[in-house]
């Protein structure tokens, strides 16, 4: 009986040689996939320049919509300081009136229009400088 065990295979035996199988299995499965590898490889280039492209498109908005902003900002400022020199005419004509009326050249009704007229353009003043300051300040 102890020839038999000297010629005979033990368990422990296959055991070690189903694990270097496996081993070798596990080795040579990335060899032996076709493609898949490339494949996930692939989409994944395809996700980072879809990523890209809308990164991109992103900021080209956004400069477009600074450039509005900015182009805004400039029209109003044109319109702010025009309304400023009109204010500042519009005064000197309401001090012109005080004095006319004051010397008796000319009744109370023509300070009242002087007047009128310079709060008009005072308030039209104030909406431009309202106007500047939201699009300073408002979300693009």
């Amino acid at each position: 009986m102890a020839r038999d065990r000297s010629v005979g295979i033990d368990e422990d035996s296959l055991g070690g040689g189903a694990g270097i199988w496996s081993l070798g299995s596990s080795l040579f499965e990335p060899l032996l996939d076709f493609g898949r590898i490339e494949g996930q490889i692939k989409v994944s280039e395809a996700r980072q320049a879809q990523a890209f492209h809308a990164y991109k498109q992103t900021v080209i908005e956004a400069l477009g919509e600074v450039e509005t902003a900015l182009s805004n900002i400039n029209k109003e400022n044109q319109t702010r300081l025009a309304l400023q020199e009109a204010v500042d005419s519009a005064a000197k004509t309401v001090e012109k009136s005080r004095t006319r009326y004051k010397s008796g050249v000319s009744d109370f009704t023509e300070v009242l229009q002087s007047e009128q007229q310079l709060y008009e353009i005072n308030s039209n003043l104030v909406a431009s400088e309202a106007k500047v300051s939201q699009y300073m300040i408002a979300p693009l």
